[in-house]
């Protein structure tokens, strides 16, 4: 029996709106209008619409597996996707770890060598301050080099001083009963003077007498005219006794000038007698000088009418700390400027500084005020007349015309000084000293009235109008131009007030006489 099944393929009539007929048998595929019409039998239509809803069941799992399949490749692309993200997270995260690890390594490397720019910067630092240490450990033994050798220097000057002062002792004390006898003999001389005087007068006296009772007698006398006439040579005694007394205060003078006489006080300094007499201020050959200054020459002459006691040295530091240890002086201890103090001249003090020195003297003297005999300046007068010491030369040791003998005499600037100032050759005297600052007092040779340094060591203040705002001062310096060490030098002022380190003082008083 030949079987023929004839299939009908039914598409969904939303998509396709026909159906095909396929003969299983031939295989030939009848289009819908060739197929002959389905006969209705009702199990055929269970069938196929068993069939339809399988189909539809069929489609609706594909789609359902089409959609899933889709979901699960969105998923899976979207998984992979998510994996690539990841990936690339993932990446970027060992980017990240890894640039932050270069990072770290960078601001480690960068610290540490910050740390060691600091190190070495802390290096140089120290190294800076171990030079600057080395510098200033060098400058300081430069210092104490020079200190060593200056120290050197002024002992082998102070031993030098030594024997010098020992040997001026020894002239001073020489000297001294020199003096001694001399005041003796003076003392003696003067007494005899006035005996002789008191008994002369009490001759003239007598003698007037009786030249009046004669005169009386005379008027009944006719030979009155020869008595008169011996009266007259009577007196010629008188006269001689005054001519004596000229002469022996001349004799005096000459005994006393320059002799030291006693000290008021334990403080109060060691003075010298000046005689009276007049000042000569003309000089040969002094150098003139364009600085304004008054070089007298030939100027008219000024008398000195009393004796002066005019103090052997410069006012010392240690005579200044005495006054201030003592509660006078106000107080004030001026600096040395690192040349020392003791026996070296006071410096750094003004004019009121003077003064004030100069009262609690007199207080410690027992001079009132207004006593003639108290302490004072010396007047420019006073001081030329003492510093030249009766000489008419540009210096008391003499014109020195080549600047060469300074040196024994002064402490003056020479060649000693330009060790330590780069001073000029018309500062200069032509000589060396060894002394190239302030020196002690008394270290070199007195001028003929046993005053020491009048020329050279410090300028002196003298006495200058309470109504002027400078102060004169004479002699000049350790480093003041040579021209103002001359005796005539004049016309050199400085502010009242200024304090320098190159000028001091020297006092006087008055005597009436040397015996005092």
């Amino acid at each position: 029996m030949k079987l023929t099944r004839l299939i009908l393929i039914a598409a969904p009539a939303v998509l396709m709106g026909a159906a095909a007929l396929v003969l299983a048998e031939t295989g030939t595929i009848i289009s819908p209008e060739q197929a002959p019409a389905p006969v209705a039998k009702p199990r055929d239509d269970r069938i196929a619409e068993q069939e339809r809803r399988r189909a539809e069941a069929e489609r609706k799992r594909a789609n359902d597996e089409r959609r899933r399949r889709e979901a699960a490749e969105q998923t899976a692309s979207r998984l992979k996707g998510d994996v690539a993200e990841t990936e690339r997270q993932r990446q970027r995260a060992e980017q990240e770890r890894k640039r932050a690890a270069e990072e770290r390594r960078r601001r480690e490397a960068a610290e540490q060598t910050m740390a060691r720019l600091k190190g070495d910067a802390a290096e140089v630092a120290r190294q800076r301050q171990r030079a600057e240490q080395e510098r200033k450990r060098a400058e300081d033994e430069r210092r104490l080099r020079q200190a060593a050798e200056q120290t050197v220097a002024r002992l082998k000057s102070d031993a030098a001083d030594s024997e010098r002062q020992r040997q001026r002792a020894e002239q001073e004390a020489r000297r001294a009963d020199e003096e001694r006898s001399r005041r003796e003999a003076a003392e003696q001389a003067i007494a005899r003077l006035k005996s002789d005087a008191a008994a002369e007068a009490e001759r003239q006296r007598q003698r007037a007498e009786h030249e009046q009772r004669r005169a009386e007698d005379q008027n009944a006398n006719p030979g009155g005219r020869e008595w008169r006439i011996a009266g007259l040579q009577a007196a010629g005694p008188a006269d001689r006794v005054v001519e004596g007394m000229r002469v022996e205060a001349a004799r005096l003078e000459a005994i006393f000038a320059g002799a030291e006489l006693r000290r008021d006080c334990d403080v109060c300094p060691r003075v010298v007698a000046v005689p009276p007499g007049p000042l000569v201020v003309a000089s040969l050959n002094i150098e003139q000088r364009p600085l304004g200054a008054d070089v007298r020459r030939g100027a008219s002459p000024i008398r000195v009418q009393s004796w002066l006691a005019v103090s052997r040295f410069e006012t010392t530091f240690a005579e200044w700390d005495r006054c201030v240890a003592e509660g006078g002086c106000g107080g004030y201890t001026p600096s040395d400027n690192g040349g020392g103090r003791g026996s070296k001249p006071v410096v750094n003090v003004n004019y009121a500084d003077a003064e004030a020195y100069i009262r609690w003297l007199n207080f410690r003297a027992g001079y009132k005020p207004n006593d003639p005999r108290r302490y004072r300046l010396p007047t420019e007068q006073e001081w030329e007349y003492a510093a030249r010491a009766g000489s008419t030369t540009r210096f008391f040791w003499g014109d020195d015309p080549n600047y060469t003998e300074a040196c024994a005499w002064a402490n003056v600037p020479d060649y000693s000084a330009r060790t330590s100032y780069p001073l000029p050759d018309t500062y200069l005297f032509r000589c060396s000293d060894q002394s190239p600052f302030s020196s002690a007092v008394g270290r070199y040779r007195p001028n003929p009235w046993g005053l020491y340094d009048m020329i050279g060591n410090v300028s002196e203040m003298v006495f200058t109008q309470p109504a002027a705002d400078y102060v004169i001062v004479r002699g000049g310096s350790w480093l003041s131009e040579r021209a103002f060490h001359q005796s005539a030098m004049r016309g050199y002022t400085r502010s009242r007030d200024a304090r320098e380190h190159t000028i001091g003082f020297r006092v006087v008083r008055e005597v009436t006489m040397p015996t005092e």
